[in-house]
């Protein structure tokens, strides 16, 4: 530890000329030490505002290392070669095993939608024009047809019974079948 250069005897025998040029160079010399202090705060502030803006890239930069095609919008072929690991890879259902097999269970009665004999309404879906040399098909060149039942649209026609027949025809000249649109 360094002594100090001056004491109290020391100073005491000091005559008033000695005394005023020690105080006017302790003066000089803590201008000198706060004008150093000055720059060192003002450096300090530098390199925190750095040291911040520093962390918030690395903390941008470690997210946008983080992402992938299945946590953004990025295409799956910029994932490269790499494939995801295995706690991050979902690829099945999160939903437990119940025992059971898949599908209808024993003893459960099913219900199946009905034909009736005579419908509410029928609509029929013929065919308008071959696709293969686009000559008009009128509804009498019909041969054919499949009959699907479509159960009532309205709240108030639920027990209401719709069929659809979709006539199909052929056409000898292209030799092609043909089936309305339903």
């Amino acid at each position: 530890m360094k002594q100090a250069r001056f004491t109290r005897d020391r100073v005491s025998a000091l005559s008033k000329p000695d005394l005023i040029d020690l105080v006017m160079e302790l003066a000089a010399r803590n201008a000198l030490l706060q004008t150093r202090v000055d720059e060192l705060e003002k450096q300090s502030r530098q390199l925190q505002e750095q040291n911040a803006s520093l962390v918030q890239r690395v903390s941008d930069l470690e997210r946008r290392l983080g992402l992938n095609s299945s946590n953004s919008g990025k295409p799956p072929s910029s994932d490269g070669l790499a494939k995801p690991a295995a706690r991050e890879r979902r690829t099945r259902s999160l939903r437990g095993k119940s025992g059971r097999k898949s599908g209808g269970q024993h003893g459960h009665k099913g219900t199946t939608l009905k034909q009736v004999a005579t419908p509410d309404a029928l609509v029929h879906h013929y065919p308008h024009q071959c696709t293969g040399c686009s000559a008009t098909l009128s509804p009498e060149a019909a041969t054919g047809f499949a009959v699907r039942r479509a159960p009532g649209v309205w709240p108030c026609a639920a027990s209401a019974s719709f069929y659809h027949r979709t006539q199909s025809a052929y056409l000898s000249m292209s030799g092609m079948w043909h089936a309305g649109a339903c």
